[in-house]
């Protein structure tokens, strides 16, 4: 494992609230926040800081599928007009402004999770930030587009892997609801 990888900061639940309560401090209160703000803090906190979509949704008043949904929609638009979340104007000072935040506060320069190449190293730092937070996702239903297009020919009784999931993916998008509410 590289060392930028084992020198990450992983959060457990008092340094999170207290890492949410130092930025409505400045910022002012969470819904008070630009929806743009909201996005970028959500997207941080999974990307930056590890925590699972289900404490951040605690966190910020979601639901677990809200989390993820926001946070895929905007890895969907950057991939789509190929500029990372982090360089994208309406999020870019704002993250910053976390990044900051976080080194200021805790000393930590944590990778993305986004721009790990290496799936072990990327599972590694969910798997730690899972553990730090004392909160774990639900491992039955993966919320992503991919996991949803699993999870649908799954329950039609077709092969989850192969050709049919990639198509559904390319060709429609699956909207989650209540039903995958934690």
């Amino acid at each position: 494992m590289r060392k930028r990888i084992e020198n990450c900061k992983f959060f457990d639940v008092d340094s999170a609230y207290d890492f949410f309560g130092l930025v409505c401090k400045d910022r002012g209160p969470y819904t008070q926040l630009s929806r743009k703000d909201r996005a970028a803090l959500q997207y941080f906190m999974r990307e930056y800081m590890y925590l699972p979509n289900t404490f951040i949704a605690k966190i910020v008043g979601r639901k677990p599928w809200h989390v993820n949904q926001t946070i895929e929609r905007m890895k969907i638009a950057a991939n789509e007009t190929r500029l990372p979340v982090t360089m994208n104007l309406g999020y870019r000072e704002f993250i910053e402004y976390l990044d900051d935040v976080l080194r200021e506060y805790y000393e930590c320069r944590n990778v993305e999770l986004s721009s790990c190449t290496s799936e072990t190293e990327k599972s590694y730092l969910i798997w730690e930030g899972q553990k730090a937070s004392e909160y774990y996702e639900d491992a039955g239903v993966d919320l992503t587009q991919i996991g949803l297009a699993k999870e649908l020919l799954s329950i039609l009784g077709l092969p989850r892997d192969g050709w049919m999931a990639d198509a559904i993916v390319k060709n429609f998008r699956i909207q989650s609801n209540d039903a995958f509410d934690s």
